[in-house]
C-alpha cells in the first residue's frame, strides 16, 4: 500500500501510523485498505454496541486463549472474562476456579475417550 492511497481515507496520520498501516497491510498480502478499515470500524461499532472495551493481548496470549476457547466450545472474549471471574472467585472464596475444573474435566474425558478409541483398534 502506498502512501497516497492512505490519503484516500481524509485523515491526518503522523509517520509511527503509517508504518503501522503498512505492517498491517504487508502481514495480510491480499487486504486492501477498504479492508483495514472495515476491520476496524466492526472493532469499534461491535465495542459499541456491547458496551464493552477493546483487550490487547500478546499473541502467544491470544494463541492460548483461542485454544482454550475451542476446548471449551465459547468465544475467545467468554474465555477471557471467565479467567478475570475465576481470579476473583479464587481470591475471595480460596477455591479452584470453575474454569480451570471444567478444562481438567474436559482433558481427562478427552483423555479417557482416546485411550478408548486406542484398546478397541487394538483389540480389533
Amino acid at each position: 500500500m502506498t502512501r497516497n492511497k492512505f490519503h484516500l481515507l481524509h485523515v491526518r496520520l503522523d509517520a509511527s501510523q503509517y508504518e503501522q498501516l503498512e505492517k498491517i497491510a504487508a502481514s495480510r498480502p491480499s487486504s486492501n485498505l477498504s479492508d483495514v478499515v472495515r476491520e476496524a470500524l466492526s472493532l469499534i461499532t461491535n465495542q459499541v454496541e456491547q458496551r464493552a472495551k477493546p483487550v490487547i493481548f500478546s499473541r502467544e496470549t491470544y494463541e492460548v486463549l483461542s485454544n482454550m476457547a475451542a476446548e471449551l466450545n465459547r468465544s475467545p472474549s467468554q474465555v477471557a472474562e471467565d479467567c478475570v471471574s475465576a481470579v476473583l472467585d479464587s481470591f475471595h472464596h480460596n477455591r479452584s476456579p470453575l474454569i480451570v475444573e471444567e478444562l481438567k474435566l474436559r482433558r481427562q474425558y478427552n483423555n479417557q475417550e482416546a485411550s478408548a478409541e486406542t484398546v478397541s483398534t487394538t483389540a480389533s
